[in-house]
């Protein structure tokens, strides 16, 4: 039973990475109707190679400059995922809580329930880290 409860947790940690990796192709679709594709491409090459670390580095050079709110939170979001990917939960957590969405539209609107979803999905792996380090 036990190895069976193993398993269960690491494809559930699977299943949420993946979930948010999904998560986060739709985002960059989104995305590249928004910005100069070719500044992103390198970002977006970065994740699909799973670079985490290189997208990190590239998103965080990205939020010095000054956008939109919604953007700002666009790339927050993003950023988040990474940190996620690496494990940094608290640090992917503090970054989402971050990320205002504003106003209704479109962007807006396709923002909020990722935003939702991904932090639903943190909920879930701290749960899973806290069982693991428990050995419940």
């Amino acid at each position: 039973g036990m190895m069976f409860l193993l398993w269960m947790q690491e494809s559930f940690h699977k299943a949420i990475l993946f979930l948010l990796m999904m998560v986060w192709v739709y985002l960059m679709m989104i995305l590249f109707n928004l910005f100069a594709g070719k500044r992103l491409n390198k970002v977006k090459k970065a994740m699909d190679e799973c670079h985490l670390q290189e997208a990190a580095a590239a998103y965080e050079k990205l939020l010095k400059r000054n956008a939109s709110t919604n953007t700002m939170s666009f790339l927050k979001i993003n950023l988040s995922a990474a940190y996620c990917g690496m494990g940094k939960i608290s640090e992917a957590r503090e970054i989402l809580s971050d990320a205002l969405v504003v106003g209704k539209g479109v962007m807006a609107t396709q923002l909020r329930p990722v935003k939702e979803n991904n932090l639903a999905a943190l909920d879930c792996l701290e749960n899973q880290q806290l069982l693991t380090m428990l050995k419940l």
